[in-house]
């Protein structure tokens, strides 16, 4: 099933935005972590607390905001490129 360009375009933009949400929350929480001397990480089923275990969980977050920012920031005529790619690649296997 494929969607017209519009919807599409829309859809990714709304799935860069919710990327952005989601890794704003957990970074919130990674860089409370990070910050609090008492909390403590498990890594290989050992208790850790120092700064580099901790660190860790910052890389999550970092990698959802950078995909939630290039989904927000591509140009409709990618898009565009895209599609009709998809399209020619699908058109081999249905024969439309």
């Amino acid at each position: 099933m494929q969607f017209p360009l519009r919807v599409f375009i829309f859809l990714t933009r709304l799935v860069g935005l919710l990327f952005i949400g989601g890794s704003l929350i957990f970074g919130y929480a990674a860089v409370e972590l990070i910050f609090d001397p008492e909390a403590t990480v498990i890594v290989n089923g050992m208790e850790r607390n120092d700064r580099e275990a901790k660190g860790t969980y910052l890389f999550t977050p970092i990698i959802l905001l950078i995909v939630g920012v290039v989904l927000c920031k591509v140009k409709p005529k990618s898009w565009h490129q895209y599609h009709q790619a998809r399209s020619k690649l699908w058109s081999f296997f249905y024969g439309k």
